[in-house]
């Protein structure tokens, strides 16, 4: 566990670290969570949250940019994919996974 703390210009710090425990009960990987904030150059708070474990860093956070939404068409053509995928046999499956496309 690392120390928090708040410096006179309102800049905090909190971060834990622990070790994931695997499925069999071992330890496996370290994890890292932790909160920090500041002012920016305006005067406005920012914080930001994160957590840093096997899967890489995710940082969260109101100021922090976010994708934009997929296209409803988009998500749609994306399900209709799926339910087409999800009817092929086993035999067409792999025929696909080869690269070989057939025309129907």
């Amino acid at each position: 566990m690392f120390p928090s703390f708040e410096t006179g210009n309102e800049i905090t710090r909190e971060e834990v670290s622990e070790w994931k425990t695997g499925s069999r009960g071992q330890e496996s990987a370290p994890v890292v969570r932790g909160f920090y904030s500041y002012r920016d150059p305006e005067g406005n708070p920012v914080a930001v949250s994160y957590k840093a474990d096997e899967n890489g860093f995710v940082a969260e956070g109101t100021h922090l940019p976010t994708p934009h939404p997929l296209p409803t068409a988009i998500v749609a053509s994306l399900a209709r994919n799926a339910a087409d995928e999800a009817r092929l046999s086993e035999e067409e499956r792999a025929l696909i996974n080869t690269g070989k496309y057939v025309v129907y």
